[in-house]
């Protein structure tokens, strides 16, 4: 019988499903297709796909967020909203509460940034003559024009702080002052909600930037000054013919040409579901440091596993191959940015399920499954897949600065349909927070806890300064 791995972590953060980080490499036979990114060689179509997950449409409300007031157990409230600290002098730039809570104060603020956003948006389009111009004030803007609007917008508050990026992230402190592209990202996707549009964040080691779903569709936005704000398809559709594209600017082809676009887990859903901004606040009474403490960290990762639930809308997914010379893919690659040991102890079995689907036309010929664990770990794990003991080849650095031990897959094993990895032996294996894969057993016991104190966030891998 396998159950569940649900827990919370802390008041911020609602039950989630935990899964363990074992990811399965394949081999195939060769690439599908050359790939326009320069770090990777080549790139797989539609392979291994998982249907049938889904990730919730992140577009919240006034009613939805207003739950509870409280930042240590409801949704993050700004800075601004609250009152002036005598100290600091930080605070207090919305003014009077006036018979209003603070959420409410806040959503007002930020539906007026929205109007100001849709009339300065207005008031940039040609115009031939005065009739033109009535109808044009007039007229019920687009989805896209609505979007086009706010990611032209979000940029003006962009790295225009004097002494520094203010002590907030979150939309409301920003458009009171100033932030870097986190601040920026956060001030589109929650003006987006504001107007009814569902949108969610994209995060790499060194940049954030958004989403907009746009009639159905999923239109990447970015705040890197001087590029292109609004593209007409997704983020994965605008790296993956990064060099192609003849609108994407010099800047942006730098900022994305690096490997580090394919190491974090970058859809951020702690902001768009949960409204959790991760603010950096220093003040007294307030304890915000580290991911885990502020309620963010939860990602989802791009591939097989998760691609559909991604991108429901999509009929082609395209995954870029691992970073070798020879057609490696990796599924189930860990989400979140969150991890947490937990100790099998020879008792706790853990479970991860891989689906590899029909590719007649290109072979799968190798495969070896990677578990995450802690350094020293790795000799006493024991891994099976479905049922087949498979013996460790080594242990070896994963995602750059992470301990991973391997197991070699035999090909014959590697046939189309589900499969079971079922780890267990002595020594730890990490968990981490999965959006996509609730209903799956992970666990032989039924009640696996997560210790909130030993929770980490993955450390950020920057291959190169950049000024964004």
């Amino acid at each position: 019988m396998w159950y569940p791995i649900e827990a919370s972590t802390g008041p911020v953060y609602p039950v989630i499903p935990w899964t363990p980080a074992v990811e399965l490499r394949v081999k195939h036979s060769r690439f599908d297709a050359p790939s326009f990114h320069p770090t990777r060689p080549g790139v797989f179509h539609n392979r291994h796909v998982v249907t049938g997950k889904e990730l919730p449409l992140p577009c919240a409300t006034a009613a939805r967020v207003s739950i509870e007031e409280d930042p240590a157990t409801g949704h993050t409230l700004a800075l601004e909203s609250g009152p002036r600290d005598p100290e600091t002098g930080l605070g207090g730039e919305l003014g009077e509460l006036a018979g209003r809570t603070r959420l409410e104060m806040e959503w007002q603020f930020l539906q007026m940034h929205l109007e100001e956003a849709i009339t300065r948006y207005r008031a940039r389009q040609p115009l031939l003559n005065h009739n033109d111009w009535v109808k044009r004030q007039t007229a019920e803007l687009s989805t896209w024009d609505v979007c086009a609007a706010i990611a032209e917008y979000a940029v003006n508050w962009k790295n225009r702080m004097a002494g520094g990026p203010f002590v907030s992230v979150h939309p409301v402190d920003v458009l009171c002052h100033s932030h870097h592209c986190a601040g920026a990202a956060n001030i589109s996707m929650v003006l987006a909600q504001v107007a009814g549009i569902a949108a969610r964040r994209i995060s790499i080691s060194s940049h954030s930037m958004v989403e907009f779903l746009i009639d159905g569709r999923w239109c990447w936005s970015d705040n890197i000054r001087g590029g292109v704000l609004l593209h007409p398809g997704s983020y994965q559709e605008f790296i993956g013919g990064l060099m192609k594209w003849p609108h994407c600017s010099p800047s942006q082809k730098r900022a994305y040409s690096l490997d580090e676009v394919h190491y974090r887990a970058p859809y951020d859903y702690s902001e768009s579901l949960w409204w959790r901004f991760g603010n950096r606040i220093e003040l007294p009474g307030v304890s915000a440091s580290g991911d885990c403490a502020q309620g963010i960290g939860y990602s989802v990762h791009y591939d097989p596993a998760t691609a559909a639930a991604l991108y429901p809308e999509e009929s082609l997914h395209v995954f870029h191959a691992d970073a070798d010379a020879e057609p490696w893919l990796t599924l189930g690659a860990k989400g979140g940015w969150l991890h947490v040991p937990k100790s099998l102890g020879g008792r706790l079995r853990v479970r991860r399920r891989f689906y590899l689907s029909d590719c007649g036309d290109n072979p799968v010929q190798a495969g070896e499954l990677r578990v995450w664990c802690l350094e020293g770990d790795g000799e006493g794990l024991e891994l099976t897949f479905d049922g087949q003991t498979l013996a460790l080849r080594g242990c070896e650095v994963q995602r750059y600065m992470h301990q991973a031990a391997v197991f070699e897959v035999p090909p014959e094993l590697l046939t189309p349909g589900w499969h079971d990895v079922i780890v267990s032996g002595k020594g730890t294996v990490m968990l981490f927070p999965d959006l996509v894969s609730p209903s799956e057993g992970s666990a032989d016991q039924e009640s696996v806890t997560i210790d909130a104190q030993q929770v980490l966030t993955d450390p950020v891998h920057r291959p190169a300064a950049l000024d964004l």
